[in-house]
């Protein structure tokens, strides 16, 4: 952490690596990872592809009672007035469930 940051971060390349390294471990060592085709009911690939075409706005945005809410597109990085601005609840896209039905 006594680390100076590394350019657009704010934490230090050794740090930084021990984050990385652990979130891998974590989503490789799942068994039930939802991306995993060897598991019990896997998704197809239809499913996987809307699954990620949801950022963790678009979720948020989804589980409100009203879309009211403002939410910048990507909520891991400060609200600016250009890049990052907050929008409306009803500008994201919602998951498309077409892949589930049958």
């Amino acid at each position: 952490l006594a680390e100076p940051p590394m350019k657009g971060g704010l934490l230090g390349p050794t740090f930084s690596c021990i984050l990385a390294r652990q979130f891998a471990q974590i989503k490789h060592g799942d068994r039930f990872w939802y991306e995993r085709e060897y598991q019990p009911k896997p998704f197809t690939p239809d499913q996987l592809s809307s699954i990620r075409s949801q950022g963790l706005t678009s979720i948020l945005c989804m589980v409100q009672e009203t879309a009211d809410y403002e939410f910048q597109p990507d909520l891991f990085l400060v609200q600016d007035y250009h890049e990052n601005k907050a929008r409306n609840c009803s500008k994201y896209n919602t998951i498309n469930i077409d892949p589930w039905k049958q």
